[in-house]
């Protein structure tokens, strides 16, 4: 799957992301792993003594954005390779990858190593993607390694040598970059409501091979941010996108006359290859622009049809009843749970004689009533 384009400030030492949803964030689309080790839950420790040599520490020498950090220490001492690899990391096999990371190291004496490599196998095999020998301290700095990802891959820490030869080996604020190629900068997309229609706009700065994009929508009572269960996304249209532009491009789709509630709306946007991507959800609460409402029947005396129209605020059970002068049921005109909205019904009377009848209208604790004139 492409993501929409992601933008990385440096500043110093420090790694600011925007997305074009405009939110400052460190935990974005094209983030795919990332730790700041404020603890070592999601990490394993393959080495031969264990977590020993491996935690967390209150302090800031690798030059990250804050404390803490995880630190490699000598004490207790030993010979030989100890490995701390993170939980694996589906879906990077042959995407661009970029891993950023802080570190610093407080050398001991002699010669030792550092690195930092990939597995596929549990830590079985490695590859190294960076590895420094370290023959003297190196102050805190921030390094960027570009490489080809593989699938079901684990990031892997590792120390080589005789560990009384490192004092101590900072490593902070470590994210995993997907820079794959992007379809579409989307740089807005935005809802509003007038009455019952939602409004819906986007816009792209720029488009790749864009096919077009799929409005989707969550509807009530099935939104999941209010417990709703079973919701699934209902393709409402698919808009045309440009194909390939590097003009901004706008984008406009309206719901029209939908029920009060709330409903959630996202993008699809689709290549022409076939691969896709989603933006940001939305979640817009329409509230009822409807009122209880039961109107005179019309014609009134009518002969033998009649129109009675009727409105309600809220998705509720109605009922529609025609009752003669001495209260008797002669017909049952709705019976059913209704969304919100306008109605209207006929009531056809050539099976009861001339004469006043009243309809009456309920619809939770709302109840109307109107009298009618048949005449043959």
């Amino acid at each position: 799957m492409k993501k929409f384009l992601l933008l990385l400030i440096f500043l110093g030492s420090s790694v600011f992301a925007y997305n074009f949803q405009g939110e400052e964030s460190l935990q974005l689309q094209d983030t795919i792993f990332y730790d700041h080790f404020e603890d070592m839950s999601n990490w394993t420790i393959l080495g031969p003594l264990g977590f020993f040599n491996w935690n967390v520490q209150n302090t800031n020498q690798a030059g990250g954005l804050a404390a803490p950090e995880m630190v490699f220490r000598w004490d207790p001492i030993f010979i030989g390779d100890s490995y701390i690899i993170s939980p694996v990391i589906y879906g990077a096999g042959n995407k661009s990858l970029a891993l950023i990371f802080n570190y610093s190291i407080d050398w001991w004496s002699n010669i030792m190593t550092v690195g930092i490599a990939v597995t596929s196998d549990g830590g079985t095999s490695y590859t190294s993607i960076w590895e420094f020998a370290a023959g003297t301290s190196y102050p805190p700095d921030i390094d960027t390694v570009y490489f080809t990802g593989i699938d079901n891959m684990q990031i892997a820490l590792y120390y080589t040598g005789d560990s009384n030869d490192a004092d101590f080996w900072y490593i902070d604020d470590l994210y995993l970059i997907d820079l794959s190629p992007v379809p579409v900068e989307l740089s807005s997309f935005s809802a509003n409501v007038n009455n019952n229609d939602v409004e819906l706009k986007w816009t792209t700065a720029t488009e790749l091979n864009n096919k077009g994009f799929e409005i989707q929508r969550i509807n009530p009572p099935l939104n999941p941010r209010q417990g709703g269960e079973n919701f699934e996304w209902e393709v409402l249209e698919f808009v045309n996108g440009y194909g390939t532009s590097t003009e901004p491009k706008s984008y406009s789709y309206t719901d029209s006359k939908i029920s009060a509630g709330k409903y959630i709306y996202r993008l699809k946007q689709i290549d022409f290859d076939g691969s896709y991507s989603y933006s940001k959800e939305i979640e817009i609460d329409v509230t009822s622009a409807f009122q209880f409402n039961l109107e005179q029947n019309y014609p009134n005396p009518f002969n033998p049809v009649t129109t009675i129209k009727y409105s309600i605020a809220d998705a509720l059970s109605v009922t529609l009843k025609v009752y003669n002068s001495i209260g008797e049921e002669v017909a049952v005109l709705v019976n059913e749970t209704k969304p919100a909205g306008n109605y209207e019904v006929e009531l056809n009377g050539a099976e009861i004689s001339s004469g006043a009848y009243f309809y009456m209208l309920r619809a939770g604790d709302h109840v109307a009533t109107k009298k009618m004139i048949f005449l043959k």
